[in-house]
């Protein structure tokens, strides 16, 4: 159990036993218990779950990429130590796992769902690859994404994160549409997503 991720000399002794030993490590995870733990003793798995994700990441390991997505959008209520070590571990790895990211919000939103939880850190993580990686697939989904969340404040700042400037119409347009949003963070955050991507907001307030 460690707070601070797994120390050097130990990351070094067990990586001895790739690939092995990542696959064990992947299966562990896997099988492990990802949403709130119902319990209120101290249960430390969720804490090492989150440990080895973050290693997964260090170490490159993408070989279960796509069954960690599909495991990860499939809860309802994750644990936030796991989510927060999901998102580093989809950062780590990169581009490779973009287009897998924007495939499984697309799915999430065609079944009907809101995203929320993990459909939240999922979209974070898409805005912190794609915006090095931009392409129409991406940009389509964030704004797709903003109109598909409990939260769209957290849509509004992944808009402004990624920088692409034609979402400045597209907030625009949305924020004509809801001038008498009672939600004032969204709006705040819409107003501060405009302003990022050189919008003007003046003439909307």
């Amino acid at each position: 159990v460690c707070d601070d991720g797994v120390p050097d000399r130990i990351k070094i002794m067990i990586n001895r036993f790739q690939p092995q030993v990542g696959t064990a490590i992947n299966q562990y995870i896997l099988d492990g218990a990802w949403n709130v733990p119902q319990q209120d003793t101290d249960d430390p798995e969720q804490q090492i779950l989150s440990v080895l994700l973050q290693l997964l990441g260090e170490w490159q390991d993408d070989s279960h990429l796509e069954q960690l997505i599909r495991h990860f959008a499939g809860l309802d209520d994750p644990d936030e130590r796991i989510a927060q070590a999901m998102r580093q571990y989809l950062v780590a790895i990169g581009e490779p796992a973009l287009a897998r990211l924007v495939q499984a919000l697309n799915d999430l939103m065609d079944n009907g769902s809101r995203l929320q939880g993990s459909g939240e850190y999922m979209l974070i993580a898409a805005t912190d690859i794609g915006k090095e990686n931009r392409n129409d697939a991406v940009y389509a989904c964030l704004k797709r994404a903003f109109l598909n969340m409990a939260s769209q404040a957290i849509g509004a700042i992944c808009l402004g994160d990624y920088g692409e400037g034609r979402a400045v119409a597209f907030l625009r347009g949305w924020v004509m549409r809801h001038l008498d949003n009672p939600d004032r963070q969204t709006m705040s955050e819409v107003f501060s997503a405009i302003k990022r991507l050189g919008g003007q907001i003046e003439d909307l307030r």
